[in-house]
């Protein structure tokens, strides 16, 4: 079965496209869906194309493997509305390119008001949730959780979607987890858009590239990246950021930062707070040479030599894309950053040198700051995944 072009994706093997519950008898660990080699034009192995599907649950999901580019895609670019949303849970991805990946509706919402009266079909909408729970993937050496919520406007818009991602693992991905806004096309306008709508709670990336990149996404909260080869964390103009933990990445625990503000008459940026209750500690000890991606090309800034970063505040540098690329100002608009009430591996807080990680100094850069006192003296107790 063909998959709209925009998703990058040709075709599905097992395609859903009714409001069906799809379970397992004996679990993930014993019922396979192997996708062997397939030709391009079917490029995923199962896909969820109808508002109500539910695929998997804890103890009754499906392991999926074979080789293929995705393992698993919620794909709702061809519908008019949604009232339920779609589940995914109980599963496993094995060795796939990519294992989970999550597209939302391609089309605008209304504004509230603006439909005609006493013609609801005229503007069905999208509410419900897309909920990934309990899943893990392994071994993908693209990314293991990527979730566009695309053209969705957040709550404040009319908006009643929303997508979870809670209780999920990631081992040995090049990306664990990406929450990404999509591209927002209009007249006249070529814009991103929000992903505020996405949550991230509860979720594992270990020993991969990199543990998590959140990018105009929502909260994130009680997530653990370790021992991730590039940094623990990518937070470009999201939040809240409470209770995550990054220990023993190879990078900066938490890489930060914001969009440049370019255009005329536009707004300082600002960093969405809290950003506070979180570990950081044993990170950037051996900093790898580091690719920050960036809209439409990546920008590939050298942020310098290993500093023991548990937060690398990189300021207002990323770049703005609204029809044509620019890069970053030359002199970035100042920004600061409150990260007070985080533990940095020493009861003393962040420290250039011995256990702790640190912030500020060389960590600070392009024109930011950061504030991190009081700090925690003690290890935050983060909620472990379910």
């Amino acid at each position: 079965m063909p998959l709209p072009l925009e998703t990058g994706y040709q075709g599905c093997i097992v395609c859903v496209n009714k409001a069906v519950k799809i379970y397992s008898l004996d679990g993930a660990p014993a019922t396979i869906i192997d996708s062997s080699p397939t030709p391009a034009m079917f490029n995923v192995t199962v896909a969820l194309l109808a508002d109500g599907a539910v695929f998997g649950v804890p103890g009754h999901g499906f392991t999926i493997t074979g080789g293929n580019g995705t393992g698993v895609v919620v794909d709702m670019q061809t519908w008019n509305e949604s009232r339920v949303g779609v589940t995914i849970s109980g599963n496993v991805d094995l060795n796939d390119a990519s294992g989970f990946a999550v597209f939302g509706p391609d089309g605008y919402l209304p504004l509230p008001g603006s439909c005609p009266p006493n013609i609801p079909q005229a503007c069905p909408g999208y509410a419900g949730t897309v909920l990934l729970e309990g899943n893990e993937a392994d071994n993908n050496n693209g990314t293991a959780f990527f979730i566009e919520p695309r053209h969705v406007s957040p709550p404040t818009k009319g908006s009643l979607i929303q997508f979870i991602v809670t209780g999920n693992v990631a081992r040995g991905a090049g990306t664990g987890f990406d929450v990404e806004p999509g591209v927002v096309e209009c007249d006249d306008c070529f814009d991103d858009g929000p992903a505020y709508v996405v949550s991230t709670q509860h979720n594992f990336a270990t020993n991969g590239g990199v543990g998590f990149s959140f990018r105009n996404a929502g909260l994130a909260r009680d997530n653990l990246a370790s021992d991730n080869s590039q940094y623990g964390f990518l937070v470009v103009n999201s939040g809240p950021f409470l209770r995550n933990t990054a220990i023993g990445n190879a990078g900066p625990g938490v890489i930060v930062g914001l969009e440049s503000t370019s255009f005329d008459n536009a707004p300082p940026p600002s960093f969405i707070l809290p950003f506070e209750q979180s570990n950081f500690f044993s990170n950037d000890r051996n900093r790898p040479a580091l690719s920050l991606g960036g809209y439409p090309t990546p920008y590939n800034y050298n942020p310098g030599p290993s500093a023991h970063c548990g937060v690398l505040d990189m300021g207002a540098i990323w770049e703005v894309y609204s029809g044509v690329g620019f890069g970053p100002p030359s002199t970035p608009q100042s920004v600061t950053l409150q990260a007070t009430g985080n533990y940095w591996g020493s009861t003393s807080g962040p420290s250039s040198s011995g256990p702790g990680d640190t912030a500020g100094g060389a960590c600070d850069q392009n024109n930011a700051t950061t504030i991190t006192k009081p700090s925690a003296t003690a290890e935050i107790t983060v909620t472990p995944l379910p």
